[in-house]
């Protein structure tokens, strides 16, 4: 079965796997252009087991995917070209518990869905936050998203009327996380912290103050501080992604090695880690966030 499809992108949802693929007939090989021409569809698997008789639904796309994000049981799905933005909020309904031993009954709930026109290039990434208006009363959570353009303009796209405001420019990579115990889905954001990376290295912002000043109409350009030393990887590695769990930022470099069945050289990917406690601590403090600090390093003990 690993043969009959090719994956274009795996996404956690709590206890489920989602996996974005493409039937194909045959094994793609390593030089085969991967993008999509066909039918893309999403497919639901408990994490325990990823196989076709554990599938728990699927759910066909009108259009390849460009960008995801999920949180908690909603997905969302943005897609189009240059010229064009579509937006999809998805919501997983998992009907009896997830086991090995269980036959849960599961579908796929469409939410919400937006077209805007926009001369913006395609997004590359997203992530929910909240809504710019009042703290999202009575609009619930997850009704807005940060999405990051080809160009690198970071933007902030309202689901629910389509607007999208620009929030910061040169930017490669950013990971929205609740630092200590926010939430990017929801509320005004207050206690979540956006990282960013880019021209200006690694950056961390307050995700309350950046929707404060895009609800201003100002860009967060000013927000970024002076790059911490601490936050500055090596020029090799490219940053990935966050580990809350152990407080540091994942990246990759290109390892050089030589083969043992040749005189020539190969290159294999090496991960690395930076530790994120003490300018992640340097930065509450600075902010005035003593509570959080206290809680950050409690829970790092």
């Amino acid at each position: 079965q690993e043969s009959a499809i090719r994956c274009l992108s795996l996404t956690w949802m709590d206890e489920v796997a989602m996996l974005c693929c493409q039937p194909c007939s045959s094994r793609p090989t390593l030089l085969e252009d991967s993008s999509p021409q066909g039918q893309v569809q999403l497919r639901f698997y408990p994490k325990y087991h990823l196989d076709s008789t554990s599938l728990l639904c699927q759910k066909r796309l009108n259009a390849p995917p460009r960008a995801m994000s999920a949180q908690g049981d909603r997905l969302v799905v943005l897609s189009g070209d240059a010229g064009k933005l579509e937006a999809a909020v998805l919501r997983l309904i998992v009907e009896g518990p997830l086991g090995p031993s269980q036959r849960p009954i599961a579908r796929v709930e469409v939410l919400r869905e937006v077209c805007i026109l926009t001369m913006r290039p395609p997004p590359v990434l997203t992530s929910f936050v909240p809504a710019l208006g009042g703290g999202d009363a009575g609009r619930g959570p997850r009704s807005a998203c940060l999405v990051l353009h080809a160009d690198g303009q970071l933007c902030h796209l309202d689901l629910e009327t389509g607007s999208e405001r620009g929030v910061l420019d040169k930017v490669e990579h950013f990971w929205c996380e609740a630092e200590p115990d926010g939430g990017c889905d929801g509320g005004s954001g207050d206690g979540s912290l956006l990282w960013t990376y880019g021209a200006r290295g690694i950056s961390i912002l307050d995700v309350g103050r950046v929707l404060s000043l895009v609800r201003e109409g100002k860009m967060a350009r000013l927000e970024v501080q002076e790059p911490d030393p601490e936050l500055e990887f090596d020029r090799e590695v490219y940053p990935l992604g966050l580990n809350p769990g152990v407080n540091s930022i994942v990246g990759i470099s290109q390892h050089s090695a030589n083969l043992a069945s040749s005189a020539s050289h190969g290159f294999s990917p090496l991960p690395k880690a930076q530790p994120l406690l003490s300018p992640l601590l340097r930065y509450l403090l600075t902010q005035g966030r003593q509570e959080d600090a206290e809680r950050l390093v409690q829970r790092s003990a």
